[in-house]
């Protein structure tokens, strides 16, 4: 194996491998991870007793070579594998062998230092926390790895290569979480969960705060006008739906509703004037909703 993949790097023009222990032992945990894998992709019509064998027999291969290997990238691929094989094969116990294998990958040196391997975890233990419908600790782990996938995208920027295998993942977590929330009565907080993954779907991380150098002159006083309208939206958008929930007359919902478009006719009115010198801020409108996967969770008397 080792002497194939030498091979395949100078066929290829690149380095050779190292020859050191570690490298070796990283080869071999990374050869028979990928293994396990294939035959986890490949389960189309279920796991017999012979697979089921192979591939804990791969997993454990790779977790002997990995330890020699002291390599925490390649600890977590064998931690996502492990979690997909028990997610597709579901053994016996299979959820609580789950978080264990999560919380004693979390206890290695380094495990979560990375925001990727953050948001991977929490996003993995908050499925796992869903099917055992525990959806107070699934929402509080899909939270985090929201706010932590946010975070890797606002500071290292759309040209990154990191930050697009970030997003190669989020589609799904934005989705669980709004889920979540929806049906725990939630609704404001699933649209604002699904408005913040349709804004990254069409603009990265792209915050009204990211134009304010471009902004000169007396335009700066608009953009501050701008900001304080959004902050407004989002304050009155959480009063609309706690008035909601708490079943508050209908007039006190519709002077809160009132409030709420008078600050969003406000905040697209700064943002027209700023498209006029700064075409870049056409970038800040905001796009209708598709929130029809979650219409079937929702609860009828939810406000939207």
């Amino acid at each position: 194996l080792y002497q194939g993949c030498q091979q395949q790097q100078k066929a290829m023009g690149s380095a050779p491998i190292s020859t050191t222990r570690g490298s070796v032992s990283r080869l071999m945990a990374r050869h028979f991870q990928l293994r396990a894998l294939q035959s986890v992709r490949g389960a189309q019509a279920g796991y017999s007793d012979e697979m089921r064998r192979s591939v804990e027999e791969d997993l454990s291969r790779a977790d002997s070579f990995a330890e020699q290997a002291d390599n925490i990238d390649t600890q977590l691929k064998i931690l996502l594998t492990r979690l997909e094989y028990l997610q597709t094969a579901q053994p016996t116990n299979w959820q609580q062998t789950a978080l264990q294998s999560i919380s004693q990958y979390c206890q290695l040196p380094g495990a979560t230092t990375g925001r990727f391997a953050q948001v991977m975890v929490n996003s993995e233990r908050g499925k796992i926390y869903l099917t055992q419908g525990k959806r107070s600790e699934a929402a509080a782990d899909f939270q985090k790895a929201v706010d932590t996938l946010e975070g890797e995208l606002r500071d290292s920027g759309s040209s990154a290569g990191h930050s697009q295998m970030m997003r190669s993942s989020y589609n799904q977590l934005y989705e669980n979480l709004a889920k979540v929330q929806a049906q725990d009565g939630k609704g404001g907080a699933a649209f604002e969960t699904l408005d913040r993954l349709q804004q990254m779907q069409s603009f990265g991380s792209f915050k009204l705060q990211d134009l304010q150098q471009r902004v000169r002159g007396g335009d700066q006083a608009t953009l501050k006008r701008a900001g304080e309208a959004q902050a407004q939206i989002q304050a009155a958008e959480r009063e609309v739906v706690a008035l909601a929930n708490a079943k508050a007359s209908q007039g006190q919902i519709d002077k809160a509703t009132q409030v709420l478009a008078n600050n969003r006719s406000a905040y697209y009115a700064c943002v027209n004037d700023l498209e006029q010198k700064y075409p870049e801020f056409r970038k800040l409108d905001i796009k209708p909703i598709n929130f029809a996967k979650l219409q079937r969770s929702i609860p009828a008397n939810t406000l939207v």
